[in-house]
């Protein structure tokens, strides 16, 4: 029994993989440092009762003539909460833009909101799983998804929109319900669409596929006129 259990190990070990700290990560002193500014915020409209923190990162590059990118982080912290980590989004930022790799960009990095306890000795209410998690519309950053063939689909107002990776529109689709609001979330599983508008889910087979997580991003054809 102990050679079995010695036999079986060894393709265990042999898929072992290295990841590599990738070029990106580790802070330079030849690359100017962006601004990174912490905030809070306790007048949500949206959630009331909540307070969260934020932080916003702003390049050198960054102009206030001229206009930048904008990128938003969910559970904000999480990134830029250890400096001199490898995930520290600021120094990855820093070096992408300074390379040329990434256009200047201001990122936005929000923590969920937590509900302050209402008493001594009494806990705080943690407010993630509500927001994250709900199918509802008030928290609507879920609402796009991408496709193995390049394609994004974005829950909007009109209906969900289908974009070519250059940025076309090429389809909307109405909502399911022909109903006031926006879809609020929209998922691509295998062939199957679910999207969920106010508070209903709806599903269908559509000819686009998910695209995997592992999958290198699909190259844009070259525009034509």
């Amino acid at each position: 029994m102990r050679h079995c259990l010695f036999l079986l190990a060894l393709p265990l070990a042999a898929q072992e993989e290295s990841y590599p700290r990738d070029s990106a990560s580790p802070k330079r002193d030849d690359v100017p440092a962006g601004t990174l500014t912490k905030h809070a915020f306790s007048a949500s409209k949206v959630f009331p009762g909540t307070h969260r923190d934020y932080w916003v990162y702003v390049p050198a590059q960054y102009k206030a003539d001229t206009p930048a990118c904008l990128i938003v982080f969910q559970d904000g912290r999480s990134h830029v909460g250890k400096p001199g980590t490898t995930g520290y989004v600021p120094t990855i930022f820093d070096n992408l833009i300074h390379a040329g790799d990434m256009p200047v960009t201001i990122g936005l990095f929000i923590n969920p909101g937590v509900v302050p306890a209402p008493r001594e000795n009494a806990q705080p209410r943690f407010n993630r799983s509500y927001e994250y998690d709900g199918m509802g519309p008030n928290y609507a950053l879920d609402g796009q998804c991408s496709a193995a063939s390049g394609h994004l689909l974005v829950g909007t107002e009109a209906g969900l929109q289908i974009f070519d990776q250059p940025g076309r529109v090429q389809l909307i689709l109405p909502r399911p319900d022909h109903s006031d609001g926006r879809i609020n979330y929209c998922a691509l599983h295998g062939d199957t669409l679910h999207i969920s508008t106010r508070h209903r889910i709806y599903k269908r087979r559509v000819k686009l596929t998910a695209a995997p997580a592992w999958q290198a991003p699909v190259a844009p054809p070259k525009p034509r006129l």
